[in-house]
């Protein structure tokens, strides 16, 4: 929950763009489920509802976290570190 009391979920604005944004009220909301795979380099993938991977997107100067790849590419894969 982040500290407007909202979840973080995979918004539709149009077919090919699906953010991340911090917009839902309702943890239970579909959109707020993400499955985490990890992977054998040691990173993790997030697969949104929508059966997208989440994934880093530039847009001109903007990036962006989307998910609209179909298949796992660099820009899909995310670190964690255990503090």
């Amino acid at each position: 929950m982040a500290a407007n009391h909202k979840y973080l979920c995979r918004v539709d604005h149009e077919e090919d763009l699906q953010p991340l944004e911090v917009s839902e009220t309702m943890a239970y909301a579909e959109s707020c489920h993400f499955t985490v795979h990890n992977q054998p380099d040691g990173t993790v993938v997030f697969q949104a509802d929508n059966g997208k991977y989440v994934s880093r997107v530039r847009y001109g100067d903007i990036d962006l976290i989307e998910a609209t790849k179909d298949e796992i590419d660099e820009s899909c894969k995310f670190y964690f570190r255990y503090l």
